[in-house]
């Protein structure tokens, strides 16, 4: 990650239980370590600020969300990916030194990081989606997280194998990858950037906005490292095993996700369907209706009954304090215009 530059990020694995995704942190621990590798979210933030400054450089496993305080959830997840802890003074008021760290992380649980922030009175932000991206578990193959059974006749078996697996070796194939890769990290690192952008552009469908390329380059980092693995002999997978993986996931992100723009995008959009959705036959008098007696409680504007659709003139506060409440009011119009939902001046702006 330091060679390339990236920022710290996670994946979230959301789902009912018994799905697999206990299983699924298991086999990533056995990358590195026993089961005592894997960490829980129900932890301070002072807590997890050490836990990841421990796991710097490296992939940090926490199971069960859900045991995180709702309160602190969105911060904790901000905190985690800025890669760096809270700056504390000491009773001398001597400034104590910053934790700081690269990693990727690995969470799982029953509900998604909005939900649970919800139920702690919290509204998601745009940012912290991106920073923990949430991959349903159920694959709807039938079997949960398992997409094949390979010649196990229940998912049941092949749970209990892997897990019986992880239990008896672990540790071995992160210390092999890190022996190959570290005499060359720095001389292979231009070819892997190239890789990299070649498979961000084969995930990405075309006109999709910056956060899902964003995220996109997380999810091709994780797919460059299996293919390198594969390469070194460390996991004994047919090449373009990781990539397929990959892409399989990312795809399931995007359809849950529900769209290419960004979230504030998207979410600017939804504000302003609800608005015209509960006001548009209340709030708006007749265009061409001069000599209407019919009383307007809390006028927005008018509107004028179109062949291809009603179009409505907004007033300007109604425009400014509703219908972009909470946002910017010219990136709203901009984002509007972009649309066509919005009638620009000569100029091109609101």
């Amino acid at each position: 990650m330091a060679d390339f530059g990236d920022e710290s990020g996670g994946f979230h694995l959301r789902g009912d239980s018994s799905l697999g995704k206990s299983t699924a942190q298991h086999m990533a621990c056995s990358v590195w370590g026993n089961r005592n590798f894997k960490k829980t979210w129900r932890a301070t933030i002072t807590g997890l600020e050490v836990t990841a400054a421990m796991y710097n450089d490296g992939l940090l496993v926490l199971d069960e969300i859900g045991q995180a305080d709702p309160k602190d959830i969105g911060d904790t997840v901000y905190m985690l990916a800025n890669g760096q802890g809270k700056n504390r003074g000491a009773k001398s008021l001597i400034p104590r030194s910053l934790l700081e760290w690269r990693l990727l992380f690995l969470s799982s649980g029953e509900i998604s990081l909005s939900q649970h922030m919800l139920s702690g009175g919290k509204t998601i932000k745009a940012g912290q989606e991106l920073r923990l991206v949430d991959i349903p578990a159920d694959t709807e193959s039938g079997h949960g997280l398992l997409e094949t059974l390979h010649h196990f006749a229940h998912a049941k078996d092949l749970v209990e194998h892997i897990n019986q697996q992880s239990l008896n070796h672990f540790g071995t194939a992160g210390e092999a990858f890190l022996n190959k890769l570290t005499p060359t990290a720095h001389q292979l690192s231009e070819t892997l950037q190239q890789q990299r952008q070649q498979l961000v552009n084969e995930l990405v469908p075309q006109g999709a906005g910056s956060q899902v390329l964003r995220v996109a380059s997380r999810f091709a980092l994780v797919a460059i490292a299996g293919e390198l693995a594969t390469s070194y002999g460390v996991t004994a997978w047919p090449q373009g095993e990781a990539t397929k993986a990959v892409k399989t996931c990312f795809e399931a992100w995007l359809k849950a996700r529900g769209g290419l723009e960004n979230l504030e995008q998207e979410a600017i959009k939804e504000q302003v369907r609800g608005f015209f959705a509960a006001h548009s036959d209340s709030r708006f008098a007749d265009w061409n209706d001069n000599h209407s007696t019919k009383a307007i409680i809390n006028r927005a504007g008018f509107r004028k009954k179109q062949k291809h659709g009603d179009m409505f003139a907004v007033l300007t506060e109604t425009y400014k304090n509703e219908i972009c409440k909470g946002y910017d009011m010219r990136n709203v119009s901009k984002i509007l215009i972009a649309a066509g939902w919005l009638l620009p001046d000569k100029e091109g702006k609101a």
